[in-house]
């Protein structure tokens, strides 16, 4: 049941643009449809070769893309406005803290959590970075401090290193790791604050830290919001119970990785997972997925879908539809979905090099059952001659955010126009300032020096 696969204004292009280092994880880049080439459907048997997108040629510059990826040797520098937000929240954040240790008599905890208000407000994206990691971390590492004076008895330096390290492996082994908490551990060793007031003291700062960076993106739009996905972010425990059998389970055990994922795949409860607001306003930014089925015989088969951004909508926090359109009429995807209707989905954000995979049950409907819905999710300005047959809904049961490993930056025209247009701005100011010049140079009399006489 094809779907048309590229929005004539959203087509993606094989190249980087101009002036980006070679990522050293990159995988080869594939060709991709010509923007002008007609569309093609994956369902095909025969699939016609299109040549790779026209590579551009303007001038180099630093920063040819407003949308840095992980492996960027020249990042973009942040704008004004991110940098105000950051220095006006963490001024609120650390006097709010330099308030609450100065009434409770707790001076020194403000500069470990001033490390942690670098990260929240300059990294918030982090691993490090999440609320469970913050205040879990300060926490545990505050206890551990305790427990190390406790067994030792005497606040030496060595007391205060013993107490620092068991932190970090104590918050490693809880999954709490926040580097800043281990100073707290050294703190509570050296100095022997009261129990009571000191951990009030650093719960009510913590939580006032990790309160103040969820409003930062309502008062600064750019401030990144999506969850840490570079690699590190806990999956699901749902995502792991489904996909963790006993084969794969086999295979981590050889490989070493069986211990840190056993308590995933083992943890209880079997609800099915909620689509966050990240994952809601990830999925409406993609204008493709991949959406994977198993026939009767057990073959896999994997279909592209595409359309304009907001194509697939999440309709609640586990529920996404789409219209198909009507296309070579093969229907391989119906077909398997009658026999089992288990799918999976790949979501791409090629310039920012993040992936999201979501796991479900799909059914498909007749329009006639959803009039007003099927107008909502039928694309207004989308140019396609199809028309939708139906419409189709996943129940989501688990997802998880993949790393940016291998995964080559690829960028749509649209964006390399928003990131070559200072480019042509600024030679057309250049051809604008020459011509200018040699008419200068003309009405005094002066050759001009850009042409020369053959000897």
């Amino acid at each position: 049941m094809p779907t048309p696969e590229h929005h004539p204004h959203q087509q993606p292009a094989t190249t980087k643009p101009p002036g980006r280092d070679p990522d050293p994880d990159a995988a080869p880049t594939h060709s991709t449809p010509h923007p002008h080439h007609p569309k093609e459907h994956h369902d095909q048997h025969h699939h016609p070769t299109h040549p790779t997108t026209p590579h551009p040629t303007p001038h180099p510059t630093p920063h040819p893309t407003p949308h840095p990826t992980p492996h960027q040797q020249s990042p973009t520098p942040p704008k004004p406005t991110t940098i105000l937000t950051n220095t006006l929240t963490a001024t609120l954040a650390l006097t709010t803290l330099a308030t609450l240790g100065t009434l409770l008599h707790q001076p020194l905890l403000i500069p470990p959590l001033a490390a942690t208000a670098a990260l929240l407000y300059g990294a918030p994206q982090l691993p490090l970075s999440q609320p469970r990691n913050v205040i879990g971390g300060q926490l545990i590492s505050a206890l551990t401090g305790y427990t190390t004076l406790t067994l030792t008895g005497t606040p030496t330096p060595y007391t205060a290193a013993l107490a620092g390290a068991l932190a970090l492996t104590t918050m490693t082994l809880t999954r709490t790791n926040h580097s800043p908490a281990a100073a707290t551990a050294i703190i509570t060793t050296t100095t022997q604050p009261p129990t009571l007031p000191f951990l009030t003291t650093l719960t009510l700062s913590t939580l006032t830290l990790t309160l103040i960076t969820t409003l930062r993106p309502k008062i600064d739009p750019t401030t990144p919001t999506y969850p840490n996905t570079g690699g590190n972010r806990d999956m699901t425990s749902r995502y792991a119970q489904l996909l963790f059998t006993a084969d794969v389970q086999h295979h981590q055990d050889t490989a070493g990785s069986g211990r840190a994922y056993r308590h995933m795949a083992t943890a209880a409860g079997p609800a099915p997972d909620r689509l966050g607001p990240d994952e809601q306003e990830f999925i409406l930014e993609r204008d493709s997925f991949y959406l994977s089925s198993v026939n009767t015989a057990g073959w896999p088969y994997v279909q592209h879908r595409g359309g304009p951004p907001g194509f697939l909508q999440p309709l609640d926090d586990r529920t996404l539809a789409y219209a198909d359109f009507r296309g070579n009429r093969q229907y391989i995807t119906n077909g398997n979905l009658d026999g089992d209707n288990r799918v999976a989905m790949i979501f791409m954000d090629y310039p920012h090099r993040i992936r999201l995979k979501v796991l479900g049950h799909a059914r498909i409907e007749p329009l006639a059952d959803h009039p007003d819905l099927a107008q909502r999710l039928r694309p207004a300005d989308y140019d396609h001659p199809h028309i939708v047959e139906r419409l189709v809904f996943i129940k989501v049961e688990a997802f998880d955010w993949n790393c940016p490993q291998h995964i080559t930056p690829r960028y749509t025209l649209p964006e390399l126009h928003r990131a070559l247009d200072p480019i042509h701005t600024r030679m057309d100011q250049l051809e604008n300032d020459n011509t200018a010049l040699r008419k200068a140079l003309a009405e005094h009399g002066i050759p001009d020096p850009t042409h020369r006489t053959a000897p």
